[in-house]
């Protein structure tokens, strides 16, 4: 999943629902799950999101744990540069009337989400508990 995710975080809008499953341990509670996905996330797939700033409200249960963040695809990559045109005058009057690439106006930002979430998971055919994670990335 981390392969898939990691290829398609280089599109300006990446889109990605997909889920795994794991077997359940009992030091990794469907929190702690769901924190270590965020980190691979950040740090193997290269998603760009506000991994500091979960989105309110955290929605954990002793059978599931939801957590959303803002994407920031667009954010990371810098704004459009748009030069003023002026066919007529002096280099001075131009200049002035040139728009700045740190224009705040002129930057994106992104209004996806990411979200992941840990879930208990019953479907082993051998009964053995597991936990599904299911990340979904949406624009």
């Amino acid at each position: 999943m981390y392969r898939a995710l990691k290829s398609i975080s280089k599109s300006k809008r990446p889109r990605f629902q997909g889920c795994f499953s794991v077997v359940a341990k009992k030091d990794a509670d469907h929190m702690t799950r769901a924190k270590l996905v965020v980190d691979e996330l950040r740090k193997i797939a290269k998603i760009s999101f506000e991994h500091s700033k979960p989105i309110n409200p955290i929605v954990g249960t002793s059978k599931s744990y939801h957590i959303s963040f803002n994407c920031t695809c667009l954010a990371s990559r810098p704004p459009k540069h748009i030069a003023a045109t002026q066919p007529q005058g002096d280099l001075s009057s131009w200049a002035g009337l040139q728009t700045k690439t740190t224009d705040p106006e002129l930057s994106t930002r992104c209004k996806g989400k990411v979200m992941v979430a840990a879930e208990s998971d019953t479907s082993h055919f051998l009964g053995i508990p597991g936990q599904k994670i299911i990340v979904t990335i949406e624009h």
